[in-house]
């Protein structure tokens, strides 16, 4: 089988903490990571191809018995096809030392539900152990020195009530005072009125971080009894003192025990400051459980809260995952476990789930075995679980996603060796996946010189980071001659490096084909208006000159006729002349229709919209363009002359430049008049162009100049592929006064 491990989540794999271990179906190792190779105490080698049922893994149990090989984790999710979870084993490592790892195991199974492997994952836990039986160590010492001290001491916060005190402290007061004062009592209290100024000044030089220390002497039942008394500022490494911790005791026989006891309340303070993130202990006779204040980095919960609130944590583990506590605590209440590490999900402040790996071991049993105290941690895992869940899920999806496009796709390094490729490149290039993969993409079979060096330029630029995209023309080895549209993407780590390309490309040449049949269609198509143009203009002088000569000459040449004979006849002299009157006249009005069938229209004689759409049937005669005239909103007496015959001139320019140019077949126009201005649009969805290359010619330059001179505004937008849009807004000389916006 090959390597399992996507070349893509190889290197997150390979820098995770965990081991991970992928075995087939007979057990046999076929993939480990460097983290496995170090927990196990082998090299990566010695890993690959053993079995977890080989001898020589030198693994034991919790209790130090041999671990058999059928019994670990990955063989029972082969044997079961069911994951085994929170399975604890020791490894000896080659200096004999145990590593503790904790395995979760997973079947493994094909797109037809068929098992075919087991996953497994392997997390040194061997601190945690070490650092659980230390804190269990402590608690036990620090129990046994509280238990075996006479004297007396208590905590007291910046309000002198009492947090703490021990009986000795209590037989103390007893004894001097004939009376004690318990925890949340005030300690003032307890003082004769003449000591309780000098009791408040050490207790102000404690909590202001000094350490206060006296003799004092009692007089009790005539005896004389004196006391050491010292005031100890308690708090955290670079935090606020909280508390002052008072311990007294007699000169003569405690002094020295006393010390002792201050010293080891420091040191089992620390320890438990340090414990971890997120340390708990959980007390089974009240039900209780007391969280350490790095509690709200986990949750975004306070730990006062979360202390106060004996339901909290219950509350915030997810609905579906509180069975994992309940089974937790039943083992523990039965005696079925002394130690536990189970992970399940919790809800934090806001909604967000996290999940935590919950680890903890009984420090303290009744007399008759029952667990009373236990202490563990809360540890985030978050990031590990999505990891753990997303590997198949992503490994699957880039699967379906890889084979599954139309343009052919691989994988390749940053040399340009394939390491991947989709079926879509294997079927174009003809080629079986055998032979492609391991092969130098720059060595291609079917590249020209001029190809392979464009190929190597890009593959250096793509190396470095940058996407390339280019035209490949290649010659496949069928004889087919295709044009690809080539790119090369990189693929960065989590440090910004290439680690992996990927060439992408689709044929284009069938497009590129189709492209050229349709610009020499257009061009055929022009050359046919272009005929028909000349062909009408000769139309038109012929009919002028039929005209002229059918029509007019004939009046004129009667006129001639007409004058000679006044000239001749005085008798018929006027008769002629007012006949001669009436044809000249004929001959005036004539040319005068001829002269206006022959010159473009005046917006004096017509109006904006008629010279508009007499413009809009002209283009629509030679049968290549759909065009919609939309004036609805148009109102044409708040324009002056000079306005409407720049918005005919735009309107006239850009109609050439979409004949020239756009392969078009649809064109809108709008025109209307708001409050204080006319709109003009011209919008067609032809090939469009680049405006940073295209927007300085004459004829975009002319009517930006005609607009300008108006006070108007003039905008052209376009794209390859995306039409134009050209639009115009001038404002009105007679702007609307009762119009709404």
């Amino acid at each position: 089988m090959n390597n399992p491990i996507n070349s893509i989540l190889s290197p997150l794999i390979e820098n995770l903490s965990e081991g991970i271990v992928y075995q087939n179906l007979n057990g046999e190792i076929i993939y480990a990571n460097a983290a496995a190779a170090t927990i196990l105490g082998l090299t990566h080698e010695q890993l690959i191809g053993k079995k977890s049922v080989d001898p020589g893994w030198r693994a034991i149990k919790e209790d130090y018995t041999d671990f058999p090989g059928n019994e670990h984790p990955a063989m029972m999710a082969l044997k079961t096809s069911l994951p085994q979870y929170n399975i604890i084993m020791g490894v000896h490592q080659p200096d004999d030392s145990v590593c503790w790892v904790k395995i979760n195991s997973h079947p493994v199974f094909d797109n037809k539900g068929e098992l075919e492997a087991a996953i497994t994952s392997y997390a040194d836990i061997t601190k945690q152990i070490q650092v659980a039986e230390k804190l269990r160590l402590s608690e036990q010492n620090q129990k046994a020195i509280l238990s075996s001290v006479n004297e007396g001491f208590y905590l007291v916060n910046n309000d002198y009530k009492i947090i703490a005190i021990n009986n000795a402290a209590i037989e103390l007061h007893q004894k001097i005072y004939k009376e004690y004062r318990g925890e949340g009592e005030n300690i003032l209290g307890l003082f004769p009125e003449n000591r309780i100024d000098y009791v408040k000044q050490c207790f102000e030089k404690a909590f202001g971080g000094e350490k206060t220390e006296y003799e004092v002497t009692y007089n009790v039942d005539g005896r004389d009894t004196w006391l050491n008394v010292a005031y100890n500022p308690v708090m955290a490494k670079g935090k606020q003192i909280e508390f002052v911790c008072v311990g007294i005791n007699d000169i003569t026989e405690r002094k020295f025990t006393e010390q002792l006891l201050l010293d080891s309340e420091r040191r089992f303070r620390m320890v438990l400051s340090r414990l971890g993130d997120n340390m708990w202990e959980h007390n089974f006779e009240t039900g209780k459980t007391e969280f350490s204040e790095w509690i709200n980095e986990l949750t975004a919960y306070r730990s006062d809260i979360l202390n106060d609130n004996v339901d909290f944590w219950w509350n915030s583990v997810h609905e579906n995952d509180r069975g994992i506590l309940t089974e937790n605590d039943r083992k523990y209440k039965s005696g079925l476990i002394d130690h536990h590490s189970v992970e399940y999900r919790v809800f934090q402040k806001g909604g967000a789930i996290r999940w935590v790996l919950d680890r903890g071991v009984v420090i303290e049993k009744d007399t008759a075995g029952n667990p009373l105290k236990i202490i563990g941690t809360h540890t985030d895992i978050t990031e590990r679980k999505n990891i753990e869940e997303n590997i198949i899920a992503n490994e699957r999806k880039f699967r379906a996603i890889f084979n599954s496009t139309f343009q052919f796709m691989g994988l390749m390094t940053t040399e340009g060796i394939l390491i991947e490729a989709n079926k879509t490149a294997t079927d174009f290039f003809g080629l079986p996946k055998e032979e492609v993969l391991g092969m130098n993409f720059i060595d291609s079979r079917w590249f020209s010189d001029a190809t392979r060096e464009k190929s190597k330029q890009a593959l250096a630029k793509a190396a470095i980071g940058e996407t390339v995209t280019y035209e490949l023309e290649l010659h496949m080895l069928d004889g087919r001659d295709v044009v690809i549209d080539f790119s090369i993407r990189p693929i960065f780590d989590t440090k910004g490096n290439v680690i992996l390309l990927i060439p992408e490309g689709k044929d284009i040449t069938e497009k590129l084909r189709m492209e050229k049949e349709i610009e020499r269609e257009r061009v055929n198509k022009q050359k046919e208006i272009l005929l028909a143009s000349i062909e009408g203009q000769e139309k038109q002088r012929r009919e002028v000159s039929r005209e002229l000569h059918d029509n007019i000459n004939q009046v004129l040449a009667t006129v001639k006729i007409y004058l000679q004979l006044a000239g001749e006849n005085e008798s018929m002299r006027d008769g002629l002349i007012k006949k001669c009157y009436e044809n000249i006249s004929h001959a005036i009005e004539e040319v005068r229709k001829l002269s206006k069938a022959l010159a473009p229209p005046t917006l004096e004689d017509i109006s904006l919209v008629e010279a508009l759409q007499q413009m809009v049937n002209d283009m629509m005669m030679s049968g290549l363009f759909e065009i919609d005239f939309a004036d609805d909103n148009f109102n044409e007496n708040l324009l002056d002359n000079s306005q409407k015959m720049t918005i005919y001139r735009v309107v006239q320019e850009q109609f050439t430049n979409i004949m020239k140019y756009a392969r078009t077949q649809s064109i809108n126009i709008i025109l209307a008049t708001s409050k204080n201005k006319v709109l003009l649009t011209v919008k067609d969805n032809g090939i469009g162009f680049d405006t940073s290359t295209r927007s300085t010619g004459t004829g975009i330059k002319n009517m930006r100049s005609r607009v300008e001179s108006q006070s108007g505004e003039f905008s052209l937008t376009s794209s390859p592929g995306k039409g134009c849009t050209l639009k115009i807004t001038l404002p009105l000389i007679k702007p609307l006064t009762n119009e709404k916006n």
